[in-house]
């Protein structure tokens, strides 16, 4: 049996806007929509063909008056029309509980990767927080880069690609716009204050002047912006995560 959520995808994908992908439905709605739209001749000639392959397989008798009354154009093509979109849907529903051992197979695998993803980049982490909130005019603590950069490089290969495309699309421009921002943390930051373990966007002979240099507001502004950017981009991609994982 279906559960509500596949329920609802086949009512909405597969029901009220079917794909037509196969064949056999394009081909029946085709002709359809032909004996609707088509010239008389056109449709004595199909009627024809329609009628001699039903005798011939039925052994029962039609003649053509049978086809030719005022409402019989519209009857039989709506009839095709109809059979078409039954078909269609029979065929998706059919695909469907085939595909879904796959799919579960697929969302365990998207489901152990979110995990370490999610434990490696907790929401309510300092790293987080820092894409979030933080203003680079002011300094900040070193290590919170390096905990970016190590998912950077544990989420940046092959072996950590999320089978759902959606949600492989969605990790990838989170995790390529993270190492633009981790470039841009190492031009345009320095040790703070000669404390190795902060870093500042303000060289020390800047500290504490009103009126900054142009190119050091410009990067200010750059990281500022790169930062919210990874920040929208985190958030959007573990929304994502959840609703498709149920997790």
């Amino acid at each position: 049996m279906f559960n509500k959520k596949e329920l609802k995808d086949i009512l909405l994908k597969k029901i009220i806007f079917p794909d037509f992908s196969n064949k056999i439905t394009r081909l029946v709605i085709g002709v359809g929509i032909t004996i609707i739209l088509a010239p008389m001749p056109l449709k004595v000639v199909f009627y024809n063909w329609l009628i001699n392959t039903f005798n011939l397989n039925s052994g029962e008798l039609l003649k053509l008056s049978d086809f030719q009354s005022g409402s019989a154009d519209y009857i039989w093509g709506f009839s095709l029309i109809t059979v078409a979109l039954l078909h269609n849907v029979v065929y998706k529903i059919y695909c469907y509980k085939i595909d879904k051992p796959k799919r579960e197979k697929q969302n365990e695998v998207d489901q152990k990767l979110f995990s370490k993803f999610i434990t490696m980049l907790p929401a309510n982490s300092s790293s987080i927080d820092l894409l979030q909130s933080h203003d680079f005019g002011n300094s900040f603590y070193g290590d919170i880069i390096k905990n970016l950069e190590d998912v950077i490089i544990v989420f940046d290969n092959v072996e950590h690609k999320f089978l759902d495309e959606e949600l492989e699309t969605a990790k990838n421009s989170f995790i390529q716009k993270l190492k633009d921002f981790s470039n841009k943390i190492g031009i345009y930051t320095g040790v703070a204050g000669g404390n190795v373990k902060f870093l500042s966007c303000i060289p020390d002979r800047y500290k504490g002047e009103y009126h900054l240099p142009e190119y050091i507001i410009k990067q200010i502004k750059e990281l500022n912006s790169t930062s919210s950017s990874c920040y929208y981009l985190y958030e959007k991609f573990v929304n994502q995560a959840r609703n498709k994982l149920n997790v």
